[in-house]
């Protein structure tokens, strides 16, 4: 029987990062305005320097019929490079604040912020679906395990 992990996919690099000449680069793309000697790829969207964290998107604008991808890196306002980590799905928290895909979210205690899937997370005191905390929420071990197989269809009845 598989063990439930709370901590989300891995947070490994992709190779969307890369240095080229000493130049960082998402994608294509050369990044500006980093401190390249302390500049470190976290995942596939989120990297930190010293002093700031970021995240990298790629869109397409339906104005050019989705024909040219644009990249960007941009900081993420107020984290924390020192205590910011991934925590996968898109997830990511620092000391202070939680984020998903680069916006801020609200949630009661970031410290103990965990990634279920792409749509749960919880703290110690929450879960929270979508980025939104579900009122009167238990986030024990087992309400987290029994939302997570109902994500993924394992069709388990809901714990008593």
């Amino acid at each position: 029987m598989a063990a439930l992990t709370l901590g989300g996919c891995p947070a490994k690099p992709t190779g969307l990062f890369r240095q080229v000449d000493g130049v960082w680069h998402f994608r294509d793309t050369p990044i500006r305005d980093i401190d390249a000697r302390t500049f470190q790829p976290l995942d596939n969207q989120y990297a930190k320097d010293a002093a700031r964290a970021y995240r990298a998107r790629s869109w397409r604008d339906s104005s050019e019929y989705f024909l040219i991808r644009r990249d960007a890196v941009v900081p993420l306002e107020g984290a924390d490079p020192s205590s910011f980590v991934v925590l996968g799905y898109g997830y990511a928290r620092d000391a202070r604040h939680a984020w998903y895909d680069g916006v801020r979210f609200a949630v009661r205690d970031v410290a103990s912020l965990r990634v279920i899937d792409s749509v749960y997370a919880l703290d110690r005191e929450r879960v929270y679906f979508h980025q939104s905390e579900i009122p009167g929420s238990d986030p024990s071990i087992r309400s987290a395990g029994w939302l997570s197989l109902q994500r993924r269809g394992q069709g388990l009845s809901r714990p008593h």
